[in-house]
């Protein structure tokens, strides 16, 4: 069977690839396994600045135009409901954040992001001395109801293999790529972390870091937008929220740990005080990179070999802008930017035969 492009992983990397080459014509089959990846635990926040020191996330402002209308056209294809718009409200815990948060209104390009006003929470059940601060824009995607969707689609119209990629088996041909009883021009690896396990990738710096969400039940909270402190509360309907993420490079196992709720736990009880039961614990590991730039382009020496990854927390927002510029790249012969070109780390790689 030939066809143009073979996507390894469909997660939110492979899933925006794959949806960029139906949307030009482009036929292609999917290789993805059906267990635990990243992408379907995730809070799926998209969220264009970084609320720590209130800055524009990178490129945040040209990937939020392309993802709404990409998430809302899949939404319409898929008739699924997951686009769920809800306000990002950073709890403010000083007067210095204050003033910093009025500072942003002034920087470029952010400050349309965020509101001019600080408000002051309805509930009585979490403390806001010093306000909240409002940032447009934002919401959540529901990873697991997009994805699970998108698969669906994929396996009524014969494009999905569901399986572990089997690289023994993968040959490299002038012009393009052949896999088991298959022939494409090109294979597109989006394997996030497992792209660690990637024979013709492993000489990239991914670094996994592990990330645990708690899913609860907080009758009394009623909260209906997604409050941000060290961490997120995001409503999920029925009085459920779900509640992190953890941050840790440094884990043995994939499995959720004892260590990450007690941190999750201790965050909640510092910020509501409230009754709540634990539901759910969920975790999964993000391709973070060294550089905190994403890893896409073609492999220096294999032409039909190319890479998406790296797309670290924010893979709800930059996946559809990097699956653009990818396939621009690929089909056109655009020029890839050079802080997320994998050429970056290749200067002084050396491929022949020992």
């Amino acid at each position: 069977m030939r066809t143009d492009y073979i996507i390894v992983g469909c997660g939110l990397a492979g899933l925006a690839f794959a949806q960029t080459l139906r949307l030009n014509g482009r036929s292609f089959v999917v290789v993805d396994s059906s267990e635990a990846k990243a992408s379907l635990v995730a809070g799926g926040l998209y969220n264009p600045v970084m609320l720590k020191r209130f800055t524009l996330a990178w490129k945040a402002d040209e990937q939020i135009d392309l993802a709404l209308p990409f998430y809302r056209r899949l939404e319409k294809e898929l008739k699924i409901k997951f686009d769920h718009i809800l306000p990002v409200k950073r709890l403010i815990h000083s007067a210095e954040e204050q003033n910093n948060w009025f500072a942003a209104l002034d920087k470029p390009k952010v400050g349309s992001f965020l509101s001019s006003q600080l408000t002051t929470p309805d509930s009585e059940n979490f403390k806001s001395p010093f306000g909240l601060g409002e940032v447009l824009d934002s919401g959540r995607i529901d990873t697991k109801s997009l994805i699970t969707g998108f698969t669906a689609l994929l396996e009524k119209n014969g494009q999905l293999i569901d399986e572990h990629f089997d690289y023994n088996v993968l040959e490299l041909n002038p012009d393009s790529v052949s896999y088991k009883n298959l022939v494409a021009k090109r294979l597109v690896f989006c394997e996030g972390s497992g792209l660690l396990n990637n024979p013709f990738l492993k000489y990239l710096p991914l670094r996994g870091n592990k990330g645990e969400l708690l899913r609860i039940k907080a009758p009394d909270l009623k909260l209906e937008f997604i409050l941000k402190s060290s961490m997120f509360f995001i409503p999920l309907g029925n009085d459920e929220y779900l509640v992190g993420a953890t941050y840790n490079r440094q884990f043995n196992s994939e499995k959720p740990s004892k260590a990450a709720r007690e941190e999750i736990e201790k965050h909640i009880r510092k910020i509501i005080g409230l009754n709540y039961d634990i539901l759910e614990q969920t975790s999964g590991i993000r391709p973070t990179v060294k550089d905190r730039r994403p890893l896409v382009g073609i492999h220096p020496e294999f032409s039909s070999i190319a890479v998406l990854n790296g797309l670290g927390s924010r893979g709800v927002l930059i996946a559809p802008y990097l699956a653009h510029i990818l396939y621009d790249h690929l089909e056109n012969n655009t020029t890839l930017p050079d802080e997320i070109d994998i050429a970056r780390f290749s200067q002084d790689l050396d491929f022949t035969e020992e």
